[in-house]
Order: C-alpha cells, then sequence, then structure tokens
C-alpha cells in the first residue's frame, strides 16, 4: 500500500510532523554549536596545510669553541645547521648572515637537501671585532632555495666577540 515506506522517524510519524517540523527539530542550538565547531576545525586543518613550510632551519651553536681569532683579523664562531627539505623533489640551497658590518659565512657555496629529507651543514660565521659590542650580539642565518626565492627561513642567533 501506498505510504508503507517512509523516509522518517517513529516519533516524527506518530506526531504527525511535516518537514518544516522536522528540519525545526533537527536545527536546535547544540546541534548548529557543534556544526560550527567542526567546520572551523576542518578550515583550520586545510589552511595549516596549505600554508605550511617546506623548509625548516634549526641553528645550533657549536659550544666547544665559543668565538676564535681566524686570519685577517677576524673573530669566527661555528654554528651546525640542520636544514629539512619538506618536499618531494631534492632542492638547492643557499645560505647568507647579516646582523653585523663586514659579517660573512663560509663555506658560502650551494648545497642540495634529498627530497624529504635532512642535511647537516657546519657553517662558520666571521667578523671583525670592532663590528659589534663585547659579548653577544645578535646575527640573522638565512637559507633560501636556490629555485624558488620564497621558501627562505630567517634564523636568529648569537655571535660572541671577546671581551
Amino acid at each position: 500500500p501506498k505510504g508503507l515506506i517512509r523516509y522518517t522517524t517513529e516519533n516524527a510519524m506518530r506526531r504527525h510532523w511535516g518537514r518544516k517540523e522536522i528540519l525545526g527539530h533537527v536545527m536546535r542550538p547544540r546541534i548548529l554549536i557543534y556544526s560550527s565547531v567542526l567546520v572551523a576545525l576542518v578550515i583550520a586543518l586545510v589552511w595549516g596545510l596549505a600554508t605550511r613550510s617546506t623548509l625548516r632551519v634549526d641553528v645550533i651553536k657549536d659550544r666547544s669553541t665559543l668565538s676564535r681569532e681566524v686570519e685577517g683579523g677576524l673573530i669566527a664562531n661555528v654554528y651546525n645547521l640542520q636544514v629539512m627539505n619538506m618536499t618531494e623533489k631534492p632542492r638547492t640551497f643557499t645560505l647568507s648572515v647579516s646582523g653585523l658590518d663586514q659579517i660573512r659565512i663560509s663555506p658560502n657555496k650551494p648545497f642540495e637537501v634529498d627530497a624529504a629529507g635532512l642535511k647537516a651543514v657546519t657553517v662558520e660565521v666571521a667578523a671583525p671585532p670592532e663590528s659589534g659590542k663585547p659579548g653577544s650580539n645578535t646575527i640573522y642565518i638565512e637559507v633560501k632555495a636556490a629555485d624558488d626565492q620564497t621558501v627562505a627561513v630567517r634564523e636568529k642567533t648569537a655571535f660572541l666577540l671577546p671581551q
């Protein structure tokens, strides 16, 4: 017979509810709040995945030699860089340093990191003793992708000059 199979609940049939009453029963404040929280979480997840950085750099100061004098009367500090390539293709990166006058980094040649790989790079940063104050000075080591200049990380670290 007609009406034997319905897509509704027993409660709605017993109360003779139509579509408007069923929709009003489903759209309660608790359901709307939980739905909006779920939508916000999904949007945050998608935004986080879309804007995640494909390069990560950790700068670790070598504690065995705080600072030393090198050729030309420059003061040098040694740093270990952990460069993480988070893309699915190998990438070439370049290094630069800023923060003090006449500061330089060596080796200053490009290096390659495998796809989804990690590479440890040891660098020496040197500057004239008169370029900063005695003690700790703030410098910035920047790692840039050679193929895409928008992929860059600038890490703050300390450069020690003797007293």
